[in-house]
């Protein structure tokens, strides 16, 4: 069975202090202000009255403050990968959000756009599992990440429990 295609907008709308939003369009639900005030995405394989097996997500950055921001990647080709720009981790509902290269399964970035405004994600959903994500994010050029964002997801459909 198919994946569920999913588009989550992630607003940066300033950096000084660093404020986001997540929001999308789709029948994904975001609770804002969930665990600890960080807000959290609900992943339900039932929506809409269909079935589908896990999601594929593209996030993708507005960036209000005009000033370029991508999802952070290493300058250096030979370091450059995926989860530069997210780290995951399993938590429960009191857990900490999770560490640069931290990885999780259950929730795996596959691919960038050139641009780096677009980070693509797969969630088979096959756990019901709490889980923290963070995303990384930079300018051209950067050497490490200037803004995290740590946002939480809800698995809500696996038949086991981590």
């Amino acid at each position: 069975m198919a994946r569920r295609p999913v588009t989550i907008t992630v607003r940066i709308k300033s950096d000084d202090p660093a404020d986001f939003e997540l929001s999308t369009t789709g029948n994904t639900p975001i609770k804002k202000g969930g665990a600890g005030g960080d807000d959290e995405v609900t992943f339900d394989n039932w929506q809409g009255g269909q079935f589908k097996d896990g999601f594929e997500i593209a996030f993708r950055i507005q960036d209000d403050t005009g000033k370029g921001y991508m999802y952070f990647q290493d300058p250096n080709p030979t370091k450059a990968d995926l989860n530069d720009a997210m780290a995951v981790k399993v938590i429960n509902a009191n857990g900490h959000c999770p560490r640069a290269g931290s990885t999780w399964v259950g929730f795996t970035p596959t691919g960038m756009s050139p641009d780096r405004k677009t980070l693509s994600v797969v969630n088979p959903n096959e756990y019901k599992q709490y889980f923290g994500f963070a995303f990384f994010f930079g300018l051209e050029g950067d050497s490490k990440y200037r803004l995290k964002y740590d946002p939480i997801g809800d698995n809500r459909n696996g038949l086991a429990q981590l």
